[in-house]
């Protein structure tokens, strides 16, 4: 194949598996390669020299479904590139077609206890989280069904990677593959989120929900008479009681594509009400609402929040 020099023997002629025999290197660095490809974990991770911190993405089931989207064929193994002058350190070229995309890296292998390992057998991947604030969208991030912790590090095989979020009200834009050049360095994710149909019309509803409640009489929330305009007094003094649909048309719902807040802007006009007139006596009547509120979309059914 273009670009690899094949090697039949070694010619550093030092014992057989030890640091100078490039041939074990290159030996153990195709067995990795195929049990990716056959989707056997256990068998790829013994041969890494580092380990992960957890191995909640590095299991037959996880690395099934990789394959399955993307299978790992054709894969040949090449020269050594680099290596230290101990000889305890080597890169071996390699090749491999990871679903319809042909990928050349060279990997890092350290020879430890007599045996050459791969210094990763495995990707560590790093979410962009903009901090550990729950109101990030990144907070509802998983991985092949498993929460991101707050830490946002996974560690997953090389391969296409299963986005998705705990929230029926928000989707996740399907991130990178993971290349075989992140086995050396490892990965960052850069995910962003949108917010479908159903969390459209729930935000829509939870905002509904919130203007309802400042417009029954009883226990409101203190910040609905600097949200609705009652004439000639506010929403106690003149026992404002909702009587009929809150018309939405006037307001926007935006979404930023990292937080689990929509925020509803807008004007409502005309709220029709039963309140009391200037003598007391309730009689029909509207109110106006300018609004600007959050709504998280991270709890089921959404609610609207300072």
């Amino acid at each position: 194949m273009a670009g690899f020099l094949w090697l039949k023997g070694d010619d550093d002629a030092g014992r057989q598996g030890g640091p100078a025999d490039a041939t074990a290197a290159r030996d153990v660095a195709k067995s990795y390669l195929e049990a990716l490809a056959r989707g056997d974990a256990e068998a790829a991770l013994a041969l890494s020299d580092n380990q992960p911190a957890t191995t909640d993405l590095l299991t037959d089931e996880v690395l099934e479904k990789q394959i399955k989207r993307a299978p790992i064929t054709d894969i040949q193994v090449g020269d050594v590139t680099e290596r230290s002058d101990d000889g305890t350190r080597v890169k071996v070229r390699v090749s491999a077609r990871i679903g319809n995309q042909r990928q050349e890296s060279d990997l890092p292998m350290v020879y430890r206890d007599g045996q050459w390992k791969l210094k990763n057998a495995f990707v560590r991947s790093q979410a962009s989280f903009r901090g550990n604030d729950d109101m990030y969208a990144e907070s509802l991030l998983t991985f092949f069904g498993t929460r991101v912790p707050k830490s946002g590090t996974i560690y997953v095989f090389p391969g296409p990677l299963e986005a998705g979020t705990t929230s029926k009200f928000i989707e996740v834009v399907p991130p990178r593959q993971i290349v075989l050049d992140d086995l050396d360095g490892g990965a960052t994710l850069d995910p962003t989120f949108s917010v479908n149909d159903a969390g459209r019309k729930a935000a829509e509803e939870a905002l509904r929900a919130f203007l309802t409640k400042c417009l029954q009489p009883g226990s409101r929330p203190e910040r609905c008479n600097g949200i609705i305009s009652v004439p000639g007094g506010d929403l106690e003094s003149k026992k404002v009681a909702l009587a009929g649909p809150i018309d939405l048309s006037r307001v926007t719902f935006d979404y930023d594509g990292r937080s689990r807040r929509m925020i509803a802007i807008g004007d409502i006009p005309d709220i029709p009400v039963i309140m009391n007139d200037l003598d007391g006596v309730p009689g029909p009547d509207t109110v106006r609402a300018i609004v600007r509120e959050n709504i998280d979309l991270g709890v089921d059914p959404p609610v609207v929040v300072e």
